[in-house]
């Protein structure tokens, strides 16, 4: 079984059970990110989910295994921050929860949070926790025989980009950035955003898988003898974005690299 496609169809599943808490997608609008409306009700289809993957699996500490806001801690020496907060967990089943195997790392990008600083080394780059659990897969097991550090068969990211015109939202890309990559920083001029309020959807999905996709091209340090590219890791844990458009969910994978005629799509059906 292609668990990323599973994935892909049960969120959908999920979203389509939840349509009434969802109001039918209108909680992806910029008028639900207050108050974290959105991201507070979506819990709800995380849980949906857990209980769709697999759902005939027996006994019941078979049954696939959720957590949230688990910390996943970044190793020390490659500057890229001491952990990572992952909103949703999956594991397979109880043991793999107990032992602290993970299948999946889910993490929600609401509309204000879809946007290129947090996948660009101008800003955030959350693309960074990718690589440091890399890192701790290929280079800390390696050196410490004791100490096992279990990483994810696939690192999720939900991107909430409307294919449609929205109202005014926070846009973080126009405006200054401070951090340590970039003291004073601005990724896009402010005329540009009449243009993205038509579609954030077709303003941002492009250029944040397009980053991915240079991220996981370029050759990473790893240690004093090794750079390397983390296209090498896609069968050990895979990237994927998955972009909910509103009516659509588009799974782009780092195994494909990103590439926009590799994308499967499935359109959901709100009731």
């Amino acid at each position: 079984m292609d668990l990323a496609k599973e994935f892909l169809n049960k969120l959908k599943e999920s979203i389509e059970d939840n349509s009434k808490v969802l109001m039918r997608g209108e909680l992806f609008n910029p008028e639900y990110l207050r108050g974290h409306q959105f991201v507070n009700t979506f819990d709800k289809v995380a849980k949906t989910l857990k209980n769709k993957i697999d759902p005939d699996a027996k006994p019941t500490n078979l049954i696939w295994q959720l957590e949230q806001e688990v910390n996943n801690f970044m190793p020390e020496g490659y500057d890229i921050g001491r952990r990572q907060r992952i909103d949703y967990v999956f594991y397979r089943n109880q043991y793999d929860r107990v032992n602290q195997k993970p299948t999946f790392y889910f993490e929600l990008e609401s509309l204000d949070r879809s946007q290129l600083y947090v996948f660009n080394d101008l800003g955030r780059n959350k693309l960074r926790y990718y690589y440091g659990s890399i890192i701790k897969h290929d280079v800390i097991n390696k050196m410490d025989s004791v100490t096992k550090y279990n990483i994810p068969r696939y690192f999720v990211w939900l991107l909430i980009l409307p294919d449609k015109a929205v109202a005014n939202y926070p846009v973080w890309d126009m405006q200054k950035l401070w951090g340590t990559r970039s003291k004073e920083a601005v990724i896009f001029h402010s005329s540009l955003k009449k243009l993205l309020l038509e579609s954030p959807f077709r303003f941002y999905d492009h250029l944040i898988k397009s980053s991915a996709r240079l991220f996981i091209r370029k050759n990473h340090y790893f240690d004093e003898n090794n750079n390397k590219s983390l296209i090498d890791f896609q069968n050990v844990c895979e990237l994927v974005f998955i972009t909910c458009t509103g009516n659509r969910l588009i799974m782009s994978r780092g195994k494909d690299e990103f590439e926009p005629d590799k994308e499967q799509t499935v359109e959901i059906k709100w009731t």
